[in-house]
């Protein structure tokens, strides 16, 4: 079950909203509400499983092309923006409170 209760700031979203653009920021949405459904921690792997299982067009990509967005260009914006903690060499993500 995915949990759709994160907190909804006027703080996170506009973290969020400063790691976007209308389709990064819907992908960086899926990695958050997937890190939910992943009791809050997952490997990039995981989080890859999680994004092609969704079918959406946000995600419409291959398992690499998507792992490398993810390390490159989203888990970096999310991190920055507070969201979530990427510990790059172990390939581990957390949400964090």
């Amino acid at each position: 079950m995915i949990r759709n209760d994160l907190p909804q700031t006027a703080a996170t979203d506009a973290s969020l909203a400063s790691a976007t653009g209308t389709e990064p920021q819907l992908r960086r949405r899926f990695v958050l509400e997937a890190l939910e459904s992943l009791s809050g921690r997952a490997t990039v792997d995981e989080l890859v499983d999680a994004l092609l299982t969704r079918g959406d067009d946000a995600v419409d990509d291959d398992a690499e092309t998507i792992r490398i967005r993810l390390h490159h260009v989203d888990l970096p914006k999310l991190a920055d923006a507070g969201l979530i903690a990427y510990h790059v060499d172990r390939n581990r993500v957390w949400l964090l409170d």
